[in-house]
């Protein structure tokens, strides 16, 4: 651990509340930076910052001082951010199977540095991803703003010149379209390996 951030530990594990405010000072924007990787609204980005230190905060008696402090928080920061993700797939109200919901999944996936966090549909929907990023740009864009932005509809509207009911219609033809293209590339994989065998 730095040489710092040991004498500031320890000082915050004695109740010393300026040692602690220190230690958010310095690493603030590494646990930002962090977050953003995988969150893109910045406001809950902000959100999940403050939470990180309030969680290390409460955390802080039962920190081994051996460890790194940086890599700690980063931890706390990977945790809460993987309940960000579940959070939102757990609002997600339609079938457990929608485009939406394999999104989702593919964030997490990305956080949990996994090749497709236990679901074999996630490789599929990165190459149908990368297809509408080069077929439908303004698709592209607009499931950008939704999933990684967690806009709504109103304000995917007003940053692509749409009425929020097209914006909605739009969605609805890019996860189905997603979808199609998913099950189209497992079927595809399906006869690949039936034929190798």
């Amino acid at each position: 651990m730095d040489c710092d951030d040991n004498e500031q530990v320890k000082r915050a594990k004695a109740g010393d509340r300026q040692a602690f405010s220190e230690l958010v000072l310095r690493h603030h924007a590494m646990v930002r930076g962090f977050l953003a990787r995988f969150v893109a609204n910045s406001d809950d980005v902000f959100d999940l910052a403050q939470e990180v230190f309030v969680t290390a905060y409460q955390k802080l008696a039962r920190f081994d001082e051996s460890r790194d402090f940086a890599a700690w928080l980063r931890g706390i920061a990977r945790n809460l951010c993987m309940h960000y993700i579940r959070a939102a797939q757990r609002k997600q109200i339609r079938a457990p199977k929608t485009a939406e919901t394999i999104i989702l999944r593919w964030q997490e996936a990305r956080l949990a540095a996994e090749d497709n966090a236990g679901d074999i549909r996630i490789p599929h929907l990165r190459e149908c991803v990368e297809k509408l990023k080069a077929s439908r740009e303004p698709w592209y864009r607009m499931l950008q703003l939704r999933y990684f932005h967690n806009l709504s509809t109103q304000e995917i509207g007003a940053q692509v010149g749409r009425k929020e009911g097209a914006v909605r219609t739009s969605l609805l033809r890019i996860r189905q379209t997603l979808r199609t293209c998913v099950e189209r590339a497992m079927q595809q994989e399906a006869a690949s390996n039936a034929e190798a065998v």
